[in-house]
């Protein structure tokens, strides 16, 4: 029983790897992007903007801190990316979406450390150094899952009425993959 199960997970990832591939490069072009943004909006206007609110932040001492508010903004891209696996729409938005995570982490970690300077590498790598280790092979992996489901729906808006679609998606996979993300999370 072990063998097939070890070979079906393997055939799953096999098959997402050139989406996989698209989600990296994705995410990659967003971060590139974001600090491109960061450093080039108006000698940093909009990092200093951001990271001016950080600084307040961290002088008053007073955040609103709750888990669920947190578990809600760790789940939010992973959940939204499963949704549009069901929309023929995904196949367009979910490489945005990969793209736009990367954006907004990027803009977050630069404005951090053009506050802060050298001990803004610290203060962003642990306000989001544990999170992205976790939350973002996460979404990359239900980013692409996502996107092949989508595909399959996409193609089947394209297809001829009544054709059989010749690919169908691993659903069950697929969203037993999002609950353990959801979990992983939520640790």
């Amino acid at each position: 029983m072990k063998p097939k199960v070890k070979k079906n997970i393997k055939s799953v990832f096999a098959e997402i790897s050139p989406s996989l591939a698209i989600m990296i490069i994705c995410l990659l072009l967003g971060i590139a992007a974001g600090c491109v943004f960061a450093v080039n909006s108006e000698n940093g206007a909009v990092a200093g903007i951001i990271g001016e609110d950080i600084r307040n932040l961290s002088e008053s001492g007073t955040y609103d801190y709750s888990i669920l508010k947190t578990f809600l903004n760790l789940i939010k891209y992973p959940a939204i990316s499963f949704f549009l696996a069901y929309s023929a729409f995904g196949v367009l938005l979910i490489p945005v979406l990969s793209f736009f995570k990367g954006f907004v982490l990027s803009i977050s970690v630069s404005s951090i450390i053009s506050v802060f300077g050298k001990k803004g590498i610290l203060a962003a790598l642990s306000l989001f150094g544990v999170q992205t280790a976790v939350a973002i092979p996460c979404l990359i992996v239900l980013a692409a899952l996502s996107f092949d489901c989508s595909k399959v729906f996409a193609f089947a808006v394209k297809a001829p009425r009544g054709q059989i679609l010749a690919k169908k998606p691993n659903f069950l996979y697929f969203t037993l993959f999002f609950v353990f993300c959801v979990f992983l999370l939520f640790l």
